[in-house]
């Protein structure tokens, strides 16, 4: 077997694990989502190790787990494979999906929760991220324009305002990525002028 055929060729997922990585993937995808999963958390550390001092116990454990399901999440929905998955169900679905990623918020603001602002930079970012999410997954053929410059809006927005406990500001920022660019676009199937031209 040659080197790229061992990493590029799909393979087909366990059943506990389709949700995430879809029902056939590569090696490459693999390594790459659940890589970001357990890089990010330890670029965090070194950065804001204060805040990440903060944390103990359980609490540190849910906050390396939300913040690593977030980045893994952020890479592992542009695979075809994930993409296939969430894309054959309806855009209701779609649009549960990123409701009930709340839960991500609350996994990385609870154990920070006793600073100061946190509650309500949270709060921000799950708004930001929910109304520009909608937009794309109604956007047609814009996804990708339309979540860019959403992106560009929240950013700036996610960068100033206060958000009680610095480690949450870059854990925000991929958060409105994982939801508004790369679940909400659908990246497998670019459509050509040809095809627009002919409808």
């Amino acid at each position: 077997m040659s080197f790229s055929s061992f990493f590029y060729q799909p393979r087909t997922v366990p059943s506990f694990l389709q949700e995430f990585l879809g029902e056939r993937t590569t090696v490459i995808d693999t390594i790459l989502a659940l890589g970001s999963a357990l890089l990010f958390p330890f670029i965090l550390s070194l950065l804001y190790p204060s805040d990440w001092a903060s944390m103990t116990g359980w609490k540190f454990m849910l906050f390396c787990c939300a913040a690593g399901d977030i980045a893994a999440g952020a890479i592992g929905n542009t695979s075809p494979g994930t993409e296939e998955v969430h894309y054959r169900k309806s855009l209701a679905s779609r649009h549960i999906f990123v409701f009930i990623h709340f839960i991500h918020l609350i996994g990385v603001g609870y154990p920070l929760i006793d600073a100061l602002g946190v509650f309500e930079f949270l709060l921000i970012t799950y708004g930001f991220m929910v109304v520009a999410a909608i937009a794309v997954l109604n956007a047609g053929r814009a996804q990708r324009p339309v979540s860019l410059m959403a992106i560009m809006i929240i950013i700036p927005f996610l960068c100033t305002v206060d958000c009680g406990r610095e480690i949450l500001r870059p854990v925000a920022m991929i958060f409105v990525l994982k939801l508004v660019l790369s679940y909400s676009v659908d990246h497998q199937r670019p459509v050509s002028f040809e095809s627009i031209k002919s409808e």
